[in-house]
């Protein structure tokens, strides 16, 4: 059993009545009664989808969550066998959680016969709620299908909580059908998005409800407004990667003066900053000094003269501006 994760209104196959009934057909409907209005409580619902009479490769039945508003009570159980008389279970049983109705478009079982049971003893504090949306739907309209899963689907989540998640008519794909002011195909595209510059660094903004916003960020960056970036401000590492010597380099030996002239699409210097690091080999030992632990270290003099020389060297490749240059190792 597996699951991912919705449909249009109530056609083939649908139950009108509160279970009692065994689906054979290839895809159809399973609703609460008068959805999406109240239905009387408490409840207790029983379906028995039959797909043992269809064969094929991949062949499961895939239930999909499109319009799932109840916050628990569905139970799926999975059977080898189901007669009235006789059942065989698969010990596969699988419980519909408060965070899975968002987090969860579809759920697919392996076995040739599932039972879907939805009980409930209250409608309060029950259902999912959004916003000004979603105040007043009760129950689910959810779809089933005996086929492999769709490549493309929906639920209230998907539809940023602004559009009904619905399958086409044939059940060939599910899309989200926005509320007047929303479109695109999530629905996130609306009036909090109108202007062009709300996400930093190429962010895509999206909906999420009437009254919120998220930033889609592109790689490199993150933060509520792509506002921040992945990449470390003084060496051009992304911080995501483990070690502390990631630098992007770029190597220079001779006179040349067409230094480091690197790719400077995601790196340091696009943020006006950038680290050097050079090699300089000292012949005369009279630089040197051992220090408390016996270790050899530059003596202090040598190391101001290094520093000055090398800020003298940089300052001719029209640096603005040189901070914190320091001598820190010999090797």
């Amino acid at each position: 059993m597996e699951h991912h994760e919705h449909q249009g209104p109530a056609s083939a196959a649908s139950s009108q009545l509160c279970g009692g009934a065994t689906l054979t057909a290839p895809h159809g409907v399973i609703a609460t009664p008068n959805f999406p209005g109240r239905f009387p409580v408490p409840i207790s619902c029983s379906w028995i989808i039959d797909a043992s009479a269809i064969v094929g490769a991949n062949v499961s039945i895939v239930v999909y969550l499109t319009q799932q508003y109840v916050l628990g009570g569905l139970r799926f159980t999975e059977y080898m066998y189901y007669s009235d008389d006789y059942k065989v279970p698969s010990m596969n049983v699988y419980e519909l959680s408060e965070d899975d109705v968002t987090r969860v478009p579809w759920i697919r079982f392996n076995s040739p016969y599932l039972e879907v049971r939805f009980t409930m003893d209250s409608l309060y504090g029950t259902h999912l709620r959004a916003l000004d949306r979603l105040l007043d739907v009760y129950g689910f309209n959810i779809t089933y299908e005996v086929d492999a899963v769709k490549a493309h689907t929906c639920n209230a989540l998907h539809c940023r909580f602004l559009g009904n998640c619905y399958a086409k008519q044939d059940f060939s794909s599910y899309y989200c059908d926005c509320y007047p002011g929303f479109s695109g195909p999530d629905c996130g595209d609306g009036p909090l998005c109108k202007d062009a510059h709300v996400c930093e660094n190429g962010g895509t903004c999206k909906h999420v409800g009437d009254n919120a916003i998220a930033c889609i960020c592109p790689t490199g960056f993150k933060g509520s407004r792509c506002e921040i970036s992945e990449y470390d401000e003084i060496t051009g590492c992304n911080l995501e990667k483990e070690g502390e010597d990631c630098f992007r380099q770029c190597i220079s030996t001779g006179d040349s003066q067409d230094v480091c002239r690197c790719d400077q699409s995601i790196s340091s210097s696009s943020r006006g900053r950038a680290k050097y690091e050079m090699t300089v080999r000292l012949a005369n030992a009279s630089h040197f000094e051992v220090n408390e632990n016996g270790e050899h270290q530059l003596n202090e003099n040598t190391v101001t003269v290094l520093e000055k020389q090398i800020n003298r060297f940089l300052r001719n490749f029209n640096l603005s501006k040189i901070n914190d240059l320091e001598v820190f190792a010999i090797r």
